[in-house]
């Protein structure tokens, strides 16, 4: 086995390890959601939060479980660019900030305050909110402020999403050439279409 399929089948595993993690916080957010007045006492406008919770580690899954499995079926002859390129860290910025939709832990600290943790595949950002000063399941984000930041977690986690932004750009870049006859009569097909 060849190092390049070693490093492959590594880096699938990983991702693929980190897709069944994400299916789990989906499950976890929606048993948040569900229940009338949530778990743990939890106000109506977060169980909209975990809903929309739900909906982004169900993306995150699907991302991570195909570019896993991807890494791992990948062709020999193909290599990955894991080189920075502005479509790479934009899509980088965009998937690191709809992970802070996502919240993978959500607990009561007391009777008026809880604690939210954000970010996927873990959570880096902390945040508490305080009911007892705002106007309790009415004021969605007044109530809330930060409270920590986790430097080790967005690290882990930015190299995690940038290798499957990675994966996934090879994946389609290596889909468009394996039938190139294909492609370029489907191009020309719809360039006819379009009246060019």
């Amino acid at each position: 086995m060849s190092n390049r399929k070693i490093v492959s089948w590594t880096l699938g595993t990983i991702i693929l390890g980190t897709g069944i993690w994400c299916l789990y916080l989906t499950a976890k957010s929606a048993l948040l959601a569900l229940p009338t007045g949530g778990l743990d006492g939890m106000p109506i406008d977060m169980r909209i939060m975990a809903f929309i919770s739900s909906g982004v580690t169900m993306i995150f899954s699907c991302l991570f479980l195909l570019s896993g499995a991807s890494s791992i079926l990948r062709n020999k002859g193909t290599q990955i660019n894991y080189y920075p390129t502005l479509l790479n860290m934009a899509m980088l910025i965009i998937l690191l900030v709809l992970s802070v939709f996502a919240l993978p832990e959500y607990r009561a600290t007391s009777k008026i305050s809880w604690e939210e943790s954000r970010g996927l595949p873990f959570a880096f950002l902390t945040f508490t909110e305080i009911r007892g000063i705002c106007d309790a399941g009415v004021a969605f984000w007044k109530c809330r402020s930060f409270e920590n930041l986790s430097l080790r977690a967005l690290i882990i986690d930015s190299l995690i999403v940038y290798a499957v932004i990675c994966v996934s750009v090879g994946t389609l870049f290596e889909l468009r050439i394996s039938n190139p006859k294909r492609w370029l009569l489907k191009r020309s097909d719809q360039i006819k279409e379009s009246g060019g």
